[in-house]
């Protein structure tokens, strides 16, 4: 039991040490900001659910934790449909919720799940929060934008209370920030598998939030200013857009099919 704790403990740290590429000199000593890091947005959490939650009527919470919002039901309703019938039934939201919600669906039932939603949140917040720090430091190459920035995420309640609602605003913000880290992690490695998980996560952040596509020109000029190569920049957007057209090609032809309507993204409410 002892041999296994050890190793799920120098996996954790390994992990933690991979985002922090390329600052080796940092070290152990950061897994103490780590769990700083964990224990700020655990209180965050725990924060909302005790004050917050009973303020809301019996409708729109799940458990005494999870909370609904105004268009919960819109997203769950559309995702309940497949888990009991196989069809998406929602061309006005796109299914980026779907992949997490459904194996808790199929394992735990519909309120546990709901349940499990916000704590997955948490955790993918968390995550995102220490790579936002980390993409900071890299960004203006100095330690203390690694601390500014992981202090001003933690204590922010408009980023935390976003993690307790059975909405999509959570994980829309974490994965974008997932795909700006690992951007940049290909501007310092030119490593393909990072560009395709940026392409990646940024693809899922739109069907979170559709809203995201209007940032593809942003990152397209980073590209640009990285670059200042019309080729290179050619080559990368390509490789950065494969994902992405890939899956939106994907949802357009299956609106096609169901509704027999060219939606790219969704449909008027």
């Amino acid at each position: 039991m002892r041999t296994r704790s050890a190793g799920l403990a120098l996996l954790f740290e390994r992990v933690v040490m991979i985002t922090l590429h390329p600052y080796p000199m940092w070290q152990r000593q950061m897994l103490k900001w780590f769990f700083a890091l964990v224990i700020v947005k655990l209180c965050w959490f725990f924060f909302f659910i005790v004050f917050r939650a009973p303020d809301w009527h019996p409708l729109f919470q799940v458990n005494g934790l999870a909370i609904r919002g105004g268009d919960s039901f819109t997203y769950y309703e559309a995702m309940e449909a497949f888990v009991q019938h196989g069809q998406y039934a929602g061309a006005c939201r796109m299914p980026g919720l779907l992949p997490v919600y459904w194996p808790l669906r199929w394992f735990i039932g519909e309120e546990s799940a709901m349940v499990g939603m916000i704590f997955i949140q948490l955790a993918v917040d968390v995550l995102a929060t220490w790579m936002l720090a980390v993409f900071a430091a890299r960004v203006f190459g100095a330690h203390r934008s690694f601390f500014i920035t992981l202090a001003l995420a933690s204590l922010s309640t408009f980023v935390a209370i976003r993690s307790n609602y059975l909405l999509s605003d959570s994980l829309c913000i974490s994965f974008f920030i997932l795909s700006a880290y690992f951007l940049s992690s290909y501007f310092l490695n030119a490593s393909k598998g990072a560009l395709w998980l940026s392409g990646g996560f940024f693809v899922w952040s739109i069907f979170l939030r559709p809203i995201m596509i209007v940032v593809i020109p942003v990152i397209l000029l980073l590209m640009l200013l990285h670059h200042r190569d019309w080729r290179k920049v050619t080559r990368t957007a390509m490789m950065w857009m494969m994902p992405i057209v890939l899956v939106l090609g994907l949802w357009f032809a299956r609106n096609k099919v169901v509704y027999g309507r060219n939606i790219l993204l969704v449909a008027p409410l």
